[in-house]
């Protein structure tokens, strides 16, 4: 199955955002799958709300252009429910958002941590969502890959003073590839203090894809789920199997 990483430049304009993702899209036809960076549509921001309704009237022409073409898009934006959440959205035929439940120490001073992980089943694959600090945390891509995440997307809003992604990624996406026997595409933002970024890995822990220039694009990989599948039903390659988690309950 063919997936697309978009790599743009958005800014704090929601229409402007969203014309830019369909755009995207339109120029690649032949793919049914999409990821773009954290916060994408609303702009990020960590010291000031900037969050729309899932009911917002610019959210639901998405939804109609992604279910009248049956493009599956996984998109960040903060959302306004009650409290402030920044979200990573998956659109189809609907709309079905995961909160970011591990905030960075600025973010917790404007945002809420949402309160349970999230597995999206499409129907053809299950992605899992891990929003940039959660990448650090082996436990969120085991728990994924649990129930039963055949991909887990890492969207970013990462900027220059927090390193170069790819020596950044190279210290630890492997492993969460490698040990849960998953793809890993990792999307961050560019243009301004971000820096770009887009890298994929396959179950085993190579790299597929490395894109580190920061001009705008979109990267496209053909991930071979069925061989994915076939690795986890291997007992000596799913250490995920192998586990003996009554020895990890205590707390230390």
């Amino acid at each position: 199955m063919k997936f697309a990483l978009i790599q743009l430049e958005n800014s704090h304009d929601i229409e402007n955002n969203i014309k830019l993702i369909m755009a995207y899209m339109d120029d690649h036809p032949e793919v049914d799958y999409f990821m773009t960076p954290e916060s994408t549509i609303t702009g990020y921001s960590s010291d000031k709300v900037r969050s729309m309704t899932l009911e917002d009237p610019r959210l639901l022409k998405l939804l109609n252009y992604c279910s009248n073409k049956n493009k599956h898009l996984f998109v960040g934006c903060n959302i306004l429910d009650q409290d402030d959440y920044i979200a990573y959205l998956y659109i189809h035929k609907d709309i079905k958002a995961y909160y970011k439940s591990h905030l960075g120490l600025k973010e917790k001073q404007v945002f809420k941590p949402g309160d349970e992980l999230a597995v999206f089943d499409t129907g053809k694959v299950k992605v899992g969502i891990a929003i940039c600090i959660e990448s650090h945390i082996p436990d969120i891509a085991q728990t994924l890959a649990l129930r039963g995440a055949d991909i887990i997307l890492m969207p970013f809003a990462s900027s220059s003073i927090c390193g170069k992604r790819k020596d950044m990624w190279l210290k630890y996406l492997p492993a969460r590839a490698y040990d849960n026997s998953v793809f890993v595409l990792a999307a961050n933002q560019t243009g301004g203090k971000f820096t770009g970024g887009l890298m994929v890995f396959d179950y085993k822990g190579h790299v597929l894809i490395s894109h580190h220039d920061e001009e705008p694009c979109t990267k496209i990989i053909d991930l071979d789920i069925k061989a994915r599948r076939e690795r986890v039903k291997k007992e000596k390659t799913n250490y995920l199997k192998r586990r003996r988690p009554n020895l990890y309950g205590k707390e230390y």
